[in-house]
C-alpha cells in the first residue's frame, strides 16, 4: 500500500502534504489501473464524493478537476 494516502478531513497527502491525489499517487494510480480506466474512474469518483462532504467550502469544479479531471489530461497527453 502506498504512503500517499489522503488525510481524512483535509484530503492532503499523508506522505508529502500536497493536495491528494498528489503527483506521486496519480502516477501510482495510473500504473495500478492501466488497462482498466473504468475502475480508476470509479475509484476516483468515490473519493471525490467522500471529499465533497469534507471539503464543502471548495468549489465543485475545483474538486472535480482535482479528483477526476486530471485523468483525462493524462490519457490525452499520453496518446
Amino acid at each position: 500500500m502506498s504512503d500517499h494516502q489522503p488525510l481524512p478531513g483535509t484530503w492532503d497527502c499523508l506522505a508529502c502534504f500536497d493536495e491528494w491525489p498528489c503527483q506521486t499517487r496519480r502516477r501510482q494510480l495510473l500504473a495500478r489501473y492501466e488497462g482498466v480506466p473504468d475502475q480508476l474512474a470509479a475509484y476516483l469518483a468515490s473519493s471525490y464524493a467522500r471529499a465533497r462532504s469534507d471539503l464543502g467550502h471548495v468549489p465543485v469544479l475545483v474538486l472535480h478537476r482535482r479528483f477526476v479531471g486530471w485523468v483525462d489530461e493524462q490519457l490525452v497527453g499520453s496518446s
